[in-house]
């Protein structure tokens, strides 16, 4: 009985482990390249109300804030395409910023999300 049990195993075994590969099953979500927020340097509160855009060469994208992402007011975009980019950031009462050389891979299905901090200073 033992040595069935140990022919059977070793047939499974052998069975899973062909050249050939497993197929990659893909979930149906989109995934943002950025996941941006904007804070006060001062106080660290999030600011809502920035204007937040996403350049790669020619491409640029106005990134919007997103209701699902709670307090932090997370601004995400843009969704599953890979790149190098600028992340602008202005709003009324600050100097503009401007973060560069965000380097946003992917895998066999979606782009990895990077996430950005960004911290603005009011002028004294």
């Amino acid at each position: 009985m033992r040595k069935t049990v140990w022919a059977a195993l070793a047939a499974l075994g052998a069975a899973g482990c062909g050249d050939e590969p497993s197929p990659v099953i893909c979930t149906a979500i989109a995934v943002a390249a950025l996941n941006v927020t904007v804070v006060d340097a001062a106080t660290s509160q999030p600011i809502c109300d920035a204007e937040v855009a996403a350049t790669d060469g020619g491409f640029r994208e106005t990134l919007p804030v997103f209701p699902s992402s709670g307090a932090d007011c997370r601004y995400s975009g843009p969704f599953e395409r890979p790149g190098t980019y600028a992340v602008t950031v202005s709003r009324s009462g600050y100097p503009t910023v401007v973060q560069s050389g965000i380097r946003v891979t992917s895998d066999a299905c979606h782009v990895i999300g990077v996430p950005v901090t960004i911290r603005l200073t009011a002028p004294r």
